[in-house]
């Protein structure tokens, strides 16, 4: 909005005009009327020059004055009196120029040095606020005190599609952006889901990102359920960002029942399963109980619903494992994934407790 207090103030080209009816009473009044204001710039305010010549063209040097004003319809308001000349009253009729003036010029410079130095630099790598306490905003990321405020470590994602319960696509190439292991957030009919990105790729004109699957929980129960509308997606590359949980509790992984059973050939008790996700590295907990079938030292796991191992070409130790039964017996998981001891368990053995804690890459 345009105020007599603009430093940068347009001109009208080859621009003459006259005092309205009613003239100018005396030099104090602010709004002065004029017989037309056709093709003067309104956006910004103007410097006008009053009695610089009369109507035959000849100067009028004691009757001269230049004024600041806005443009309203066809009056100057809000006038700044006398910034060159002497401030007075002007009969109807006196002719109006815009000019090229030391008004004009001198504060289009003071705007320019206000941040720059005479060599055209920027005079500061700061930037101030325009109203104390308030703090600056720059793409709608507002920093104050130090601090980006009422960050909750969550940064915005564009539309979010549905593909299918584990994928969904972002308009765009975001891979510059996103990657496996960051932490996504959104809304599924109005209630927050989160879940970790464990794949992206882009192929024009959209990317795709992968979600982990399997969550058990209603509270975490976090598909890009088919139906729901998805809004306010966001991702996060922080450690723990407002809202997002420390554990995902998952079902649990499906035992060969010919190595481990319920002892009827059903799957063991499960306790506990749940995992997280940081950077490139997943961490599986599980704990639960059951019955040894066959006699050897392993138990192999069929299938699970935490993300894939990178790597299962070779039998690498991913994590310890604990075994009580009558006597402990301590043993690693690999990561085809299967349970290895250092003796052999006998059939039918009842397992109370068995539980491992494992990391690997995904």
């Amino acid at each position: 909005m345009a105020t007599s207090n603009d430093k940068f103030k347009k001109l009208a080209r080859k621009w003459v005009g006259s005092i309205g009816a009613g003239g100018v009473a005396d030099g104090t009044v602010t709004t002065i009327p004029l017989s037309s204001s056709s093709g003067l710039p309104t956006d910004t305010a103007v410097v006008a020059t009053i009695d610089r010549v009369d109507a035959n063209g000849i100067a009028t040097p004691s009757l001269e004055e230049s004024v600041v004003g806005v443009v309203s319809g066809n009056n100057l308001v809000t006038c700044t009196r006398g910034v060159e000349g002497t401030a007075q009253a002007h009969s109807a009729g006196a002719v109006v120029e815009i000019l090229f003036t030391n008004k004009v010029w001198g504060d289009l410079i003071d705007g320019i040095l206000a941040e720059h130095s005479q060599a055209g630099a920027h005079t500061t790598d700061t930037i101030s606020e325009k109203t104390a306490d308030a703090g600056v905003t720059v793409d709608s990321l507002k920093i104050k005190d130090g601090r980006i405020a009422g960050w909750d470590g969550w940064s915005e994602l564009t539309t979010l599609t549905r593909v299918s319960d584990t994928t969904a696509t972002l308009s765009g190439d975001w891979t510059d952006r996103l990657q496996k292991g960051d932490k996504l957030w959104w809304k599924s009919n109005g209630v927050s889901r989160y879940n970790y990105i464990i794949g992206i790729s882009y192929s024009a004109p959209n990317t795709t990102i992968t979600i982990t699957a399997g969550y058990v929980s209603a509270a975490n129960d976090s598909r890009f359920e088919n139906g729901q509308t998805i809004t306010e997606p966001r991702y996060s590359k922080v450690a723990n960002p407002q809202g997002f949980p420390g554990w995902f509790n998952v079902a649990a992984p499906v035992f060969d029942v010919n190595t481990y059973d319920n002892g009827s050939g059903g799957q063991p008790t499960t306790s506990e399963c749940r995992m997280k996700i940081d950077g490139c590295q997943c961490t599986v907990h599980y704990h639960g109980s059951g019955v040894k079938a066959g006699t050897t030292n392993y138990i192999s796991i069929s299938s699970y619903s935490y993300p894939a191992v990178v790597n299962t070409t070779t039998h690498t130790a991913v994590g310890p494992l604990f075994v009580g039964t009558s006597g402990n017996i301590i043993g690693i998981i690999s990561n085809l994934v299967y349970c290895l001891y250092n003796t052999n368990i006998d059939n039918d053995v009842v397992i109370s407790h068995f539980s491992f804690t494992i990391t690997y890459e995904i």
